[in-house]
């Protein structure tokens, strides 16, 4: 998608908006998407499961929903049906919904030290969250079987797919229409929990809801869906080597902990250093935005 250039006083919203002005979706038309996904991925169950019995005569479909393609079919047509519906709804051109609009390129490196920081806030939730219920078995052996069959595919389903649907549907549509009727972190707050719900699970909500929080601020800070995507892409596709480092590495725990139904919690003095260094960093990246919004507009003045 073309990256699209804009100024930084051209790109941002105020919020919240006038009523008249109010954008789709409110939370009950974000919840009734949601409702929608969950309704898209049953009849795509119902059918794997016709299709089992008239192939195979066969009612169980836990085999086939474990194919890593039909994984990857589903997510597409769930996700990619449930965007499109939103977007028809917004009544707005399609680059007016979806922003990929040009952003200061310096915030990048800073997104690693946010990784490691967020890193560590996570496993630690994680930990607490299995401490009280432990992961689910067939969870975990669902995700170890899509992993088993093509890493690489498995990597593009989880690393470049996924979180480029899951920004446009939650940042692009709901983050974006919430903006324009809520507080900026009434706004992030609400979209971050259905980001959460969707995934239809508690050790997942937990995991989505917070990482939900981060990219928010991006978008709100941003109005763009290209640094969102980027830092999700990267979190997906680095949070098993991140866990191993942070576990195995530096803990000296067996590798298999990152993937275990119960994570052991991490030393107090990791968990204060994860927090400062994913405050740190969105510190960092606050103010690069800020002196690039400052330069930008002062060349746009300087052009008028």
């Amino acid at each position: 998608m073309p990256l699209e250039s804009v100024s930084p006083a051209a790109s941002i919203d105020a919020a919240p908006m006038e009523p008249s002005r109010k954008k789709f979706p409110s939370l009950a038309g974000a919840v009734g998407l949601l409702l929608f996904s969950i309704l898209v991925q049953i009849l795509m169950l119902l059918g794997l499961v016709a299709y089992n019995w008239i192939v195979h005569q066969n009612f169980s479909a836990a085999g086939m929903a474990a194919s890593l393609p039909i994984f990857i079919l589903t997510y597409l047509v769930t996700f990619g049906s449930t965007v499109l519906l939103g977007w028809r709804l917004t009544r707005e051109p399609f680059r007016t919904v979806f922003r990929f609009t040009a952003f200061s390129y310096k915030i990048i490196p800073w997104f690693i030290s946010l990784l490691l920081g967020l890193a560590v806030v996570l496993f630690e939730t994680m930990a607490v969250v299995t401490l009280i219920k432990p992961v689910s078995p067939w969870l975990m052996e669902l995700m170890r079987r899509l992993m088993e069959q093509s890493v690489p595919l498995a990597l593009l389903a989880g690393g470049i797919l996924g979180p480029f649907l899951e920004e446009m549907l939650f940042r692009g549509l709901v983050l974006r229409g919430f903006l324009h009727r809520y507080s900026p972190w009434q706004a992030i707050v609400l979209s971050s929990l259905l980001f959460g719900i969707l995934h239809l699970n508690i050790w997942q909500f937990v995991s989505a809801f917070v990482l939900g929080l981060v990219l928010g601020w991006m978008y709100m800070r941003t109005r763009s869906l290209w640094p969102c995507f980027i830092l999700h892409s990267l979190h997906n596709s680095s949070i098993t080597l991140t866990g191993t480092l942070i576990y195995a590495s530096l803990l000296g725990y067996p590798e298999e902990v990152v993937e275990a139904t119960v994570m052991p919690l991490l030393p107090w003095w990791l968990v204060v250093a994860g927090v400062a260094l994913l405050a740190f960093s969105l510190l960092a990246i606050h103010r690069l935005l800020l002196n690039w919004e400052s330069a930008a507009g002062a060349v746009v003045g300087a052009a008028d």
